[in-house]
């Protein structure tokens, strides 16, 4: 009896654990002059609609989000994106920085970093950055 109370005890903590709020973004640290305008563009930019089905398409969020259709995928995936003014944390000390990302659960760790690297290529294109030939960043 004790075994069975305490996996299940276990297995409550993990399931809780998985359903911590996770965020993974892409700092773009510019001089603090350039945030507010840049913030604008870049969200002017990526909620345009046929950016977000590209991606939703490209990554099939519409399954991996477990929703009917394309169109709920890219409501679902504007929901989650965010583009916010912040700070980077680099070793040494922070610096302002525009953060591009998506949010959402721990147990879709690997999504969310899928989806935040797909949009590392929507930002590089935007401003004409060249990509690494592999990596994330």
């Amino acid at each position: 009896m004790l075994a069975l109370l305490l996996a299940g005890g276990g297995y409550a903590r993990y399931a809780y654990n998985q359903n911590q709020p996770d965020r993974i973004w892409l700092p773009l640290k510019l001089p603090e002059k350039d945030l507010q305008p840049v913030s604008k563009k870049l969200e002017e930019a990526l909620r345009k609609p046929a950016v977000l089905s590209a991606i939703s398409k490209e990554l099939n969020l519409a399954a991996r989000f477990n929703v009917p259709n394309e169109e709920a995928a890219v409501a679902e995936l504007s929901k989650r994106m965010y583009i916010e003014v912040g700070e980077a944390f680099p070793p040494s000390d922070r610096t302002p920085a525009i953060n591009v990302g998506v949010s959402g659960k721990r147990k879709e760790h690997a999504l969310l970093g899928e989806i935040s690297q797909r949009l590392q290529k929507e930002v590089s294109a935007l401003f004409g950055i060249k990509q690494p030939a592999s990596g994330p960043f």
